[in-house]
């Protein structure tokens, strides 16, 4: 929070590989299990984690900091 005041802006994207995340093989019964547990129904693909990185980019997201935006669909709620 130190670089703050400096214009810095640090954040965070958390994102990472199904399998990790899931903690099990990814196998097609396991991703069906998985995708029930996210409010929104489905996986995230490669354009749902790269618009959410877009939004932080322009100067109308300049106040935000120190944050991990999580693009899951509302999983970690």
């Amino acid at each position: 929070m130190r670089l703050a005041g400096k214009t810095v802006l640090i954040t965070g994207g958390a994102t990472g590989s199904l399998e990790a995340f899931m903690g099990l093989p990814d196998t097609p019964e396991n991703r069906e299990k998985f995708t029930a547990t996210i409010p929104m129904g489905r996986l995230s693909d490669p354009a749902d984690i790269a618009k959410a990185y877009l939004y932080l980019a322009p100067d109308d997201a300049k106040f935000i900091t120190g944050v991990v935006l999580e693009v899951d669909g509302g999983r970690t709620i």
